[in-house]
C-alpha cells in the first residue's frame, strides 16, 4: 500500500494539533508496512542472503532491521506521550464541557 503524506482534504480551519496527529499517524503506517514487508521477506529467504547487495552480509541486515524497529518503537512511544500530554487533556476538556 503506498501512503501519501499531503494534507488534502484539510484547510486554514483544520487544527495545527489535528494536521500533526494525522500525519504521525500516517507516518507510523508506512513504518510498520515497510516493517511488515521487510520481516516477510526475511523469513521467506530464511536468513540466507541479502536481497540488495547495499545492505550487506544477512548478520549486517539484522541490524539494520533491529536499528528499524527501534526507531519505530521511538516513534510510537513519542507519539503516545504527545497525545497523553496535549490530546487527552483538550478531549477531557471538551467532555466536561469547559
Amino acid at each position: 500500500m503506498i501512503w501519501k503524506f499531503n494534507l488534502e482534504g484539510f484547510d486554514e480551519a483544520t487544527p495545527l494539533i489535528v494536521k500533526m496527529i494525522w500525519l504521525q499517524h500516517r507516518s507510523m503506517l508506512w513504518h510498520m508496512e515497510r516493517m511488515l514487508r521487510w520481516s516477510e521477506d526475511l523469513a521467506a529467504r530464511g536468513g540466507k542472503k541479502a536481497v540488495d547487495p547495499s545492505v550487506g552480509t544477512p548478520k549486517m541486515e539484522i541490524r539494520k532491521f533491529a536499528k528499524s524497529y527501534t526507531h519505530l518503537q521511538e516513534l510510537m512511544l513519542e507519539h503516545a506521550q504527545m497525545e497523553e500530554r496535549i490530546l487527552f487533556p483538550v478531549l477531557e476538556s471538551v467532555d466536561r464541557g469547559n
